[in-house]
Parts: C-alpha cells; sequence; structure tokens
C-alpha cells in the first residue's frame, strides 16, 4: 500500500475485498486519477487495465470540494452528493450509478488536502457495494468491500 501522503505523489491505493490495489498514478488519466473540475466536481479512480484483469473502483463527489470535509456518501440518502463504484469487464459486472443499475453503497470520503495553488488533492475512502435487486444488464458479482483507502494525486 502506498503511505498516506499529501504532497501530489501520484499514489492510489485500497483493500479490495482483502487484496491490496496499489497504484502509482500520473498526470490527468481519467481510467486512473483525479478529475476535478472547480464547480465542485471530483472523480477519482484506480485500476487494472490488461486482458488478463480489468477491474476498477472509484467515487464521484458532486458537492463543495474543501479540505478536511468528510463526506459521508450512501445510496439511502435523499441527497446523493457523490456515488462509489467497481467495475470487472471481465466478469461484465458494472456496479455504478446509472438510470439501468443503481447499486447499494455506503462509505465515506474525507479529503485531508485540497491546495488550489499546488494542484494537490488528498484524501481516505472505504466503502462497500452491491446490488440487492436484479440487474438490467451486467452480472452480480456480490459484495465488494473497499477498505483503507488513500489517494495523493495532482490535478
Amino acid at each position: 500500500m502506498p503511505p498516506k501522503t499529501q504532497v501530489g505523489a501520484g499514489t492510489f491505493g485500497a483493500i479490495v475485498n482483502g487484496e491490496v490495489w496499489s497504484f502509482n498514478i500520473y498526470g490527468h488519466d481519467v481510467s486512473g486519477g483525479a478529475v476535478l473540475d472547480l464547480s465542485d466536481l471530483l472523480y477519482v479512480s484506480g485500476g487494472f487495465d490488461s486482458k488478463e484483469r480489468d477491474e476498477s473502483i472509484g467515487f464521484i463527489l458532486r458537492s463543495q470540494i474543501e479540505e478536511g470535509k468528510i463526506f459521508n456518501l450512501s445510496s439511502e440518502s435523499d441527497k446523493k452528493p457523490g456515488y462509489f463504484e467497481y467495475s470487472n469487464f471481465i466478469n461484465e459486472c458494472f456496479y455504478f450509478h446509472t438510470s439501468e443499475n443503481n447499486p447499494f453503497f455506503e462509505g465515506t470520503v474525507k479529503i485531508t488536502r485540497f491546495d488550489r495553488y499546488e494542484r494537490i488533492i488528498s484524501g481516505e475512502f472505504e466503502y462497500v457495494i452491491d446490488y440487492q435487486e436484479s440487474l438490467e444488464y451486467g452480472n452480480d458479482c456480490g459484495e465488494v468491500r473497499v477498505t483503507d483507502g488513500r489517494f495523493d494525486l495532482k490535478f
């Protein structure tokens, strides 16, 4: 696992169903990095992209991004300031919010550094995501538990 840093080190990692996922991420790669729209949108993700393994985890925040802020995200909430995601293209599991699929999710994202001048965003996250209803498309691959997540990225 990458250390918990706040220097824009280009790191992203978490424990996913007991397995360590750790990546070095540089630049603005949407498939593994941070996209920040200064009008209150943050998308952070990381994953594997190969013939043998094509999986990713991530989250989207649609709220005012502030250092020190903790976002409690739940699919059960009337107001959704964001969403968690999981995808596995080889097994055709797509756990993300769309009009067709709406997974159960619950977890937190904490922004530990948000520096617009240095263009650094760092934080921690954890969540559980699963389908509790039939799917319009894709497969149900069971519960996905993401713990001890951290990211330290340039935007």
